[in-house]
Parts: structure tokens; sequence; C-alpha cells
């Protein structure tokens, strides 16, 4: 993070992988504030490797996407702080987000509807949360199991209360929050 006047300025590299045989799956979240405010402004960030563009949208509790193709197919979401994206890739990339640190973050609610508990979030710059046991903690009993997706490896880390491991989180990445229950989740 970088000091320009009193404004703080971030920025954030990205290693989107794609491996030989694989859908080329990332999952990132933006911690900044940035001019991305779309799904197919974020495809354009990105540039051409970019395939699709998912979000899970935890109120109705299914997928919308955007897919890079005739000048984009499919939902042209909405970008946010605190949700995650899936991107899948045609070839491996880098790419840097750059943007305004945020001074405030606004609650996330996690949705446990029709039957199902799925979320996709992200961390907050300054998070204070180091592995998938302090999100556990940070959310609440409510929370069933927290996944992360290894985009190197093209495997899912499964942690739950009494199994699982107990990997590292940070901002930047993306964490899928299975809750049996609403929350109103203040992240830290």
């Amino acid at each position: 993070v970088e000091e320009t006047n009193t404004n703080k300025v971030g920025k954030f590299d990205y290693a989107l992988a794609k491996k030989q045989g694989s859908t080329g799956k990332n999952w990132i979240s933006l911690p900044l504030i940035s001019s991305i405010t779309t799904a197919s402004g974020l495809t354009t960030a990105i540039g051409p490797s970019v395939d699709t563009i998912s979000r899970w949208n935890a109120q109705l509790q299914q997928s919308e996407g955007w897919i890079n193709v005739w000048g984009g197919v499919g939902t042209n979401f909405a970008i946010k702080r605190g949700e995650f994206y899936e991107i899948h890739i045609k070839n491996s990339t880098n790419w840097t987000l750059t943007g305004g640190v945020p001074t405030t973050e606004d609650d996330i609610e996690l949705k446990f509807a029709g039957g199902s508990g799925r979320n996709w979030i992200g961390l907050v710059i300054d998070t204070v949360l180091v592995r998938a046991s302090d999100i556990f903690n940070s959310i609440g009993n409510a929370v069933t199991m927290i996944r992360r997706w290894d985009s190197t490896a093209q495997t899912y880390n499964i942690f739950t209360p009494s199994a699982g491991s107990n990997f590292t989180v940070k901002p930047g990445e993306g964490y899928e929050v299975h809750v049996s229950s609403n929350v109103t989740w203040m992240p830290e």
C-alpha cells in the first residue's frame, strides 16, 4: 500500500492459473475500490484469456454468468467488494488490480435460502483473519463448511468444524462459506 497525499492506493497482483487439462478455474475477490463495476468490465480488465466469469447469487442460491463471446453473453452482474468471482481462463495469465483502499466496509449478508446456504465471500484488505478457522470463528456457529479453490492444483481445500484442512486465507482470494441460517457478518 502506497501513501498518496491522504488517499491510500493499493495494488493486487493475481496469477490466474490454467493447468493442462483443466477448466482454468480461479476464485478471486477485489478488495480495493476500483473502476470495475460489472462482469464485462472485469472481463475487459483481465483481458482476452477470460472465458467466463461467474458469481453466486446467495439470495436465489444460483449461479450467474458472463461469457466472453460475441461482445458478451449472459448476466452482466455488478462487481462488489465482499464477494468473490469464479474466473475461467484459456491460458495462464497475470493481472494487476489497482484502486483505493477502503476506509470502511459494509456488513455481508450470508444467506440460507431454499434449503441451501452457499455464499461466496472475499476478505477485506486489512483483514485480521489468517486461517479458515478464523473465518469460522468470526462468522459463528451457523457455518457448516468453508471451501477454497486451489487454482494451481485445480482442487478444493475444505474446512469444517470437525475436519479438513485449516488452510491460510488472504485478501484477493475467494471463499465459499456454507451456513445453516441467515447471518449478518461484519468482516474483520
